[in-house]
C-alpha cells in the first residue's frame, strides 16, 4: 500500500543519515575529510535523507555537502541516468572539490 511505500521509503532515508552520520565520525576522527556529492534535482525525493546530512555538514567542519545541478539534458532519456556530460559534471565537481580540500591543508 502507498502507506506502506511511504513509511519504507522514510526508514531506508533515515538508515542512509545514519550510514552517513557512521562514516562522517570515522572519517573526521581520522583528521581527514568527507565530501559528499549530490545531484540535487535526485535528492528532492529524498526530504528527510538530505535534511540530515545538511544538517551533519553543518554540525562538522570535516564534512562538505556539495549539490551538482545534472538536469534533464544530462540523462539518459530511457532511464534517467547520467549520460556522458552528466558524469562529467560530478567528476568535476568531485575535483573542484578535492582540490579546494587540498588546498586548506
Amino acid at each position: 500500500s502507498g502507506g506502506e511505500s511511504l513509511a519504507r521509503r522514510e526508514r531506508v532515508q533515515r538508515e542512509g543519515a545514519a550510514d552517513l552520520k557512521r562514516l562522517a565520525d570515522s572519517v573526521c576522527a581520522a583528521g581527514a575529510r568527507l565530501i559528499v556529492l549530490h545531484a540535487d534535482d535526485n535528492m528532492t525525493r529524498f526530504p528527510l535523507f538530505l535534511k540530515e546530512a545538511s544538517a551533519l555538514a553543518n554540525q562538522k567542519p570535516c564534512v562538505s555537502l556539495v549539490p551538482v545541478a545534472v538536469g534533464k539534458a544530462n540523462k539518459f532519456r530511457h532511464d534517467g541516468h547520467w549520460n556522458p556530460e552528466g558524469h562529467r559534471l560530478v567528476a568535476d565537481a568531485a575535483w573542484t572539490s578535492l582540490a579546494a580540500a587540498a588546498s586548506r591543508r
